[in-house]
């Protein structure tokens, strides 16, 4: 991927993933704590975790066009990578406790969530692109 590919992909996700996160933490705080207080100390948080996440995507950039198992291997590598980030640095915050392995579950398949609904959009918007670049070349060839 170019670096503008990936710059391109940063904000869809950053977008999604800041969206994804203050909606999770409302349901959350709704649910279960309705008197907490959303700090500036954690939306400070939140914005960091999400660009951090979002940084990840460099694993992806290559100078020369990746083959399809390449980038299979890195998309595995940057999943990893996030749901690693992610969990360590919600426990280091101390938003949760190691020993609540239900709700770090619970964060693991929300980070999943978000991350097949960013590779989704990824992948239509190339396919759109593709039949652009195809429809082009098809006008080219009639003429």
């Amino acid at each position: 991927m170019t670096l503008k590919e990936i710059l391109q992909i940063m904000v869809i996700a950053f977008c999604i993933g800041i969206t994804g996160l203050t909606v999770g933490l409302f349901l959350f705080h709704i649910a279960f704590m309705p008197d907490a207080l959303l700090t500036i100390k954690k939306l400070g948080q939140m914005l960091f975790l999400v660009f951090a996440g979002d940084a990840l995507f460099f694993i992806f950039y290559s100078k020369k066009e990746l083959t399809v198992k390449q980038v299979r291997i890195r998309m595995i590598i940057h999943l990893a990578a996030m749901i690693t980030l992610v969990v360590s640095l919600i426990l280091y915050w101390g938003w949760l406790l190691p020993h609540e392995t239900g709700w770090i579950m619970l964060v693991v398949a929300g980070t999943l969530v978000v991350y097949a609904i960013v590779a989704a959009i990824v992948f239509y918007r190339d396919r759109k692109t593709a039949r652009k670049f195809n429809e082009v070349i098809r006008k080219y060839h009639d003429e």
